[in-house]
């Protein structure tokens, strides 16, 4: 089986995400620069993704057209979207940088849906097997919702890398 990772709201080229603060006041990405983010993000998708894998980017891909084809040709996998707030769906499409685009992905025999935005419990639930699933999203980066049922994959929760399938799994046993 190939391998399968997840991550969201990479945010390439987004400067004015460096000046955004959690809760605390702290600021939710430590970089110098764009450049030193993306760069950053482009390292550690590639020190875990192999050529053959499969990458479901959760939505917020990024901000910048200019540079994005470029930071496209360099991340390592075969990569599908489950579209987000800001994403610019023509372009992404007309791109062609994507095997598959999606709103949300059902993945029924493992228990989880993919979505960009934590959907309500009621929209992920398995009527055909009759039990709630799992919901893995991002939009919320570093804040995480008290939910068992929610897995966020914002880079900012997973340290600016992907999460592989099996940990999206391994979190659900633990959490049912």
């Amino acid at each position: 089986m190939k391998n399968i990772w997840f991550t969201s709201d990479q945010h390439y080229g987004h400067k004015n995400i460096l000046t955004f603060k959690d809760a605390d006041g702290n600021l939710i990405r430590p970089f110098s620069s764009v450049e030193d983010m993306d760069e950053i993000m482009i390292d550690n998708h590639n020190k875990l993704v192999k050529t053959g894998d499969i990458v479901y980017n959760v939505g917020d891909i990024t901000f910048d057209k200019k540079s994005f084809p470029s930071i496209m040709e360099r991340l390592n996998g075969s990569h599908r979207i489950a579209f987000g707030n800001h994403d610019d769906i023509p372009f992404l499409v007309n791109g062609r940088w994507f095997k598959k685009t999606y709103v949300t992905r059902r993945f029924d025999d493992m228990g989880f849906i993919v979505s960009h935005y934590p959907l309500a419990t009621d929209q992920f639930f398995n009527h055909r097997q009759q039990k709630q699933m799992h919901c893995v999203h991002g939009h919320v980066h570093s804040k995480s919702l008290d939910n068992p049922l929610y897995i966020n994959v914002s880079v900012e929760v997973t340290k600016y890398a992907p999460v592989h399938m099996d940990e999206i799994l391994a979190i659900i046993k633990s959490r049912s």
